[in-house]
């Protein structure tokens, strides 16, 4: 409305202005009005464009809000239910109560082990409950991995209310499945369904499935959230110091992530390194974050030099660096994969080492995998 005012005012004012001015005078006064009412327009526009990122930014914080309380509800009814579990007495051995609502949601004969924190085993072919999406109602969870309809290597997770996820894989655990409570260091907590397979030559990955709302808005899927490449199991379970353990068990951490083995491609040979991976909503899905965040993957591999090699301070090679002379074993404490790898030597001293030094002549001891 306000445009329309200013288009007749142009029109009124040129009227006057042809009637009682000179030619050139009437130009010029025509082009002062249209830069004033240019410049007016703009900072309308600019003021509306503001007050509708006001608005924005006020929504955004209103529905974080909403999905704060939400998620703090939810925890009170858990916490409740957990409660109120713990006070009910167990059903005596030779009644026919039904078990499949004893905690975490699942009959005893189901749960095959638990640590009662955060890591849950199941049995396959079973129907278990389990509050997978953690909004207080447990939904009935199905793994078949033996069924006429399946096909070889082939199994179904199924949740109740979702359309069923087809499993393939070279060699699928048909025993058992896990669900863990995931929760990693950037706040993001998730129920999540392990699938493990171990390859075509014991690489073993565990695939995750959950129920997720990526837009926050209350639309619901049943969807893969990632992988691991390795079995994922319990911290009691894991032992850092044992080579087995590093190489092949990802370990699940309350409040950090699930750090898991990575195998590396770099100085001639495949070899394994670990890293944390974490929760990351905008792909709704896990990621490494040596991939992400431009960190190291820890390594335990050993290696002879076979001639004298120079380490760097820094992941620099103009810092300052020291000869490692032939015939000392060196670890392999970390790498980016990429262009450095970290070193120390038996007497304690460390320093980076660069791949563009690297010759397969340099070292004895490499430990191949397939």
């Amino acid at each position: 409305m306000r445009r329309l005012l200013y288009l007749l005012l142009i029109m009124v004012f040129t009227i006057g202005l042809a009637a009682g001015c000179g030619a050139n005078e009437t130009v010029k006064s025509e082009d002062e009005l249209k830069e004033e009412i240019k410049a007016e327009m703009k900072a309308e526009m600019k003021a509306e464009q503001q007050k509708e990122e006001e608005l924005r930014a006020q929504a955004k914080v209103e529905v974080e809000a909403e999905k704060k309380k939400k998620q703090e509800e939810s925890k009170e009814i858990q916490t409740q239910q957990s409660k109120n579990l713990q006070e009910t007495p167990e059903p005596k051995q030779d009644t026919k109560a039904d078990t499949t609502s004893t905690a975490p949601g699942v009959s005893k004969d189901t749960l095959i082990e638990s640590n009662g924190v955060n890591y849950y085993k199941y049995r396959t072919n079973e129907t278990v409950s389990f509050d997978i999406d953690g909004d207080g109602t447990q939904e009935k969870i199905k793994y078949t991995t033996k069924s006429d309809k399946l096909d070889y290597g082939q199994a179904i997770l199924s949740i109740d209310g979702y359309k069923d996820v087809d499993i393939s894989g070279a060699s699928l655990e048909d025993d058992y499945f896990v669900i863990l409570k995931f929760s990693d260091k950037y706040d993001n907590k998730m129920n999540m369904i392990g699938i493990l397979d171990y390859g075509p030559s014991f690489d073993l990955v565990t695939e995750l499935y959950s129920i997720v709302d990526p837009m926050g808005i209350g639309e619901k899927s049943f969807v893969s959230v990632g992988s691991v490449t390795a079995e994922i199991v319990p911290p009691d379970q894991y032992n850092e110091n044992d080579m087995d353990d590093f190489n092949y068990k990802a370990v699940l951490l309350e409040n950090e992530g699930i750090d898991a083995p990575v195998r590396l491609q770099v100085m001639g040979q495949t070899w394994f390194g670990r890293s944390l991976n974490v929760y990351y909503t905008t792909y709704v899905r896990l990621l490494d974050t040596t991939e992400k965040y431009d960190v190291d993957y820890r390594t335990k591999s050993d290696l002879t030099t076979a001639r004298d090699i120079k380490l760097h301070e820094f992941k620099d090679v103009n810092a300052a660096s020291f000869i490692v002379k032939a015939g000392e074993i060196v670890h392999l404490t970390a790498t980016d994969n990429k262009e450095w790898v970290g070193m120390a030597t038996g007497d304690g001293a460390k320093g980076w080492y660069s791949l563009k030094d690297f010759s397969p002549e340099s070292f004895t001891g490499y430990a191949m995998f397939d």
